[in-house]
């Protein structure tokens, strides 16, 4: 079977179907990276071709680590298409299906993953209507997810509205009661279907079971939601104010959510506060060594490993001897499990040797080297200064999301 000729891109295989696109792992030409291309397999319906285009708008117009971007959209011989970041480790309904029943603190990483997505959809006036584990993808190492999947999204801000009221979309076993009615929906409907999502991933079962659509969408309107299990009793108030059936009853938004989520923390552990990606330590002395700190930072369900070097150099000799420990230190905390890793590099240099250093630090991002590997899979952070003050400040996101 031969694929879609799309100019720019080179398709490499088929990697998902919907019912009005198929996706593609392709290859950007011109950038050398590899992207998913949704492609549209239809275009009799004039609605779904507007989804298709409303998508692409909707997703353009957010920009957040837990949303899926969107980098180009175009129409090639009655092809049209999205290209979109690819997520190597798959969707959440590949991983249930590997893991039925995760581990309550996978589970809290996902839903606090998906909150700070939906919170910052919401804020930009989507609401998505399709929360799903076949709609939550993972990077590489599955460290961290992200919603994609807005072909059926509501746009809060415009005056065109493709479903029209008292029409039902989505999915019936993760339905919000009023979107089983077929009611006006905002953003508290996903954190309802987002509740559905944790009670599943919790137990291992969906909340409700039944024969047919319509039975289903009569208990997601009229029974409450069940028990957990004794030994998850403390999420069995999250679980509730999750699943309300009266949308007032519920968390007011995202944000809301993950506060509640970190109250019922683990017990006898006190978190972290969560410090911001440009909290570097002290400036170091010169006296040309290398400086090494790590941190742990965030809830214990979404925690950041941090790694944060400081060093002064005063020729590029001294940064490349620098560079060498850096690679043996990094050897073997990168061999460590824990997934969400952070690098920050202080540096303080000459202003006639800082070009070099971030020739050297670029140079190495392509390299088979234990620095190389962290930058193309993890964040790094840069803060470049001379000594007297001038600061600059760069950061590299994985090559390999």
């Amino acid at each position: 079977m031969s694929l879609v000729a799309i100019p720019g891109y080179r398709l490499i295989k088929k990697i998902g179907s919907g019912g009005m696109a198929d996706v593609y792992l392709a290859e950007q030409i011109a950038l050398g990276r590899n992207v998913a291309l949704k492609v549209m397999t239809t275009r009799t319906d004039p609605e779904k071709v507007k989804r298709f285009f409303q998508e692409a708008r909707l997703v353009a117009r957010m920009h957040h680590p837990n949303i899926v971007a969107v980098h180009d959209i175009g129409e090639v011989d009655g092809s049209i298409f999205i290209a979109m970041d690819y997520m190597p480790g798959g969707n959440l309904s590949e991983l249930l299906k590997q893991q039925s029943l995760l581990p309550v603190e996978r589970t809290l990483q996902i839903i606090h993953d998906i909150a700070l997505a939906l919170q910052h959809a919401h804020e930009n006036g989507i609401v998505h209507r399709d929360i799903k584990p076949d709609n939550i993808l993972f990077n590489q190492d599955r460290s961290r997810a992200v919603l994609t999947d807005f072909g059926i999204a509501r746009d809060q801000l415009a005056n065109n509205e493709l479903t029209q009221v008292g029409t039902t979309v989505g999915t019936p076993k993760y339905m919000s009661p009023e979107q089983a009615r077929g009611k006006p929906l905002d953003g508290r409907s996903d954190l309802y279907s987002l509740g559905v999502l944790l009670y599943q991933m919790l137990t291992g079962s969906l909340p409700y079971h039944a024969p047919d659509a319509l039975t289903l969408a009569l208990a997601h309107i009229q029974k409450p939601p069940p028990v957990l299990p004794s030994s998850l009793a403390r999420f069995q108030a999250l679980v509730d104010k999750s699943m309300a059936k009266q949308p007032d009853e519920r968390f007011v938004d995202g944000n809301a959510m993950i506060t509640f989520m970190r109250s019922i923390s683990e017990p006898k552990e006190q978190p972290a506060s969560p410090k911001p990606h440009n909290d570097f330590p002290p400036l170091p002395s010169p006296d040309k060594e290398c400086h090494f700190e790590e941190q742990i930072n965030g809830p214990w369900y979404a925690r950041q490993y941090i790694l944060q070097i400081s060093l002064f150099a005063d020729d590029i000799e001294n940064f490349q001897r620098h560079l060498t420990k850096i690679q043996e230190y990094l050897s073997s905390w990168r061999s460590n499990k824990q997934r969400r890793k952070i690098l920050h590099l202080h540096i303080t240099a000459h202003p006639w040797i800082q070009g070099r250093i971030q020739e050297l630090l670029h140079a190495s991002r392509q390299e088979n080297t234990a620095l190389g590997t962290f930058m193309q899979k993890h964040e790094v952070f840069l803060q470049l200064m001379d000594d007297r003050g001038v600061l600059l400040e760069h950061s590299w996101q994985p090559l390999t999301k």
